[in-house]
């Protein structure tokens, strides 16, 4: 029988959408040895994924378009449009991007692979009218069924997606002391000991419910305790006031007050001064800082955008990351060893991003967990 126009239409549409498809994956073989890419992907891969939406329609609409060609490359799609999670998580190693493009390649080879067994072991790049098979274009059924899984299916599967890659991110980034619960987002605190002494690691978050920031401190006799408390100093006034309070203020949650407001126990500052800091981070917390509290952010905005325009992406995460984490956990580690030499009990409410260096250095030192619990932090 001869092929009619409609089916024409659309195996020539479904050509197009492949060869755009083909042409994007290739170019992007120098990402798998972490290499600067062309231009050449957008040029394929921008209409290929302007054209997607017409190419799921037309899965909808026959069952003759090869599932086993275009499924994969359909989902990796929709994947990229929710973030490609957790491959993200490897932009900090360098590694994210060699991934995405090992991902998008073997998707490709499976494709063309299963495309060149339908059209008898030939041209897998080419969608010649056999690899469509047989039998009616149109399914009133398929069309229906088809529908109706992705309307249920896809609401289900994004919350899944999401709720399991933020919290995979949360353990991954705070070693495991922070982490979502079915009710609530919930910060660990871990008790270690080592020769008659005691290091409390509490994972903070700086936003949170009003009951948490009362009863996160554990109720510790104040004899031979003592509380390491988080917040940088800013001797030299180089900070503009910044503050959590206007956005705790906008999405119904506490910031975090104070921890000599937080305990009756004796408190001790065991944080950096922010003078310590690079330039490009004080900036930028700077920065933040007006475009949270400022009833009108667009000038803050517009200098946060001159600023990152004047900084590679790479080395503002460095030095930012350097400041806030890695010098700050450098000097809460030797105050740690300091209060252990005086004291039985050390009390660390820190943020839960340093836990995880903190978590390492105390066990490599001899320390043991001997207790945890979850404290809910954010409640739902």
């Amino acid at each position: 029988m001869p092929e009619t126009t409609p089916e024409r239409a659309l195996r020539n549409f479904l050509q197009l959408w492949w060869w755009l498809w083909l042409g994007e994956a290739l170019a992007t073989i120098p990402a798998l040895f972490n290499l600067p890419l062309p231009l050449i992907p957008g040029l394929f891969g921008f209409p290929a994924f302007m054209l997607t939406p017409l190419v799921w329609a037309a899965v909808a609409f026959s069952r003759r378009v090869p599932l086993s060609v275009f499924g994969a490359p359909l989902l990796l799609q929709l994947w990229s449009v929710l973030g490609l999670m957790p491959l993200t998580f490897l932009v900090l190693t360098g590694w994210m991007y060699p991934a995405a493009a090992a991902v998008k390649l073997g998707v490709t080879a499976f494709a063309a692979w299963r495309l060149w067994v339908l059209n008898g072991r030939r041209s897998p790049h080419r969608i010649r009218r056999q690899a469509l098979g047989e039998g009616r274009w149109f399914s009133p059924m398929w069309s229906a069924g088809f529908t109706l899984a992705c309307l249920v299916g896809t609401p289900v599967a994004s919350t899944l997606y999401f709720y399991g890659n933020v919290n995979l991110a949360l353990q991954l980034g705070t070693g495991g002391f922070a982490r979502l619960q079915p009710r609530a987002l919930s910060v660990a605190h871990r008790t270690y000991h080592r020769d008659g002494q005691d290091v409390h690691l509490i994972g903070m978050i700086h936003l949170g419910n009003e009951d948490f920031y009362t009863s996160v401190v554990p109720d510790i006799p104040p004899t031979d305790t003592l509380v390491l408390a988080e917040g940088v100093t800013d001797e030299e006034g180089l900070l503009t006031g910044f503050s959590y309070d206007p956005v705790a203020e906008r999405i119904g949650l506490a910031s975090q007050p104070a921890m000599n407001e937080m305990t009756d126990l004796p408190v001790r500052s065991a944080d950096v001064d922010v003078s310590v800091f690079h330039e490009s981070t004080i900036t930028l917390l700077n920065l933040v800082s007006q475009i949270y509290s400022a009833e009108d952010p667009a000038p803050a905005l517009l200098a946060y955008v001159r600023f990152r325009s004047d900084q590679t992406e790479e080395e503002l995460l460095t030095e930012l990351i350097d400041d806030l984490v890695t010098r700050r956990n450098a000097h809460l580690l030797e105050e740690i060893r300091t209060a252990t030499d005086d004291v039985g009990h050390v009390v660390v409410p820190w943020g839960a991003i340093h836990m995880r260096e903190v978590h390492a250095t105390l066990e490599s030192e001899g320390f043991v967990e001997t207790e945890r619990q979850w404290i809910p932090a954010i409640r739902w």
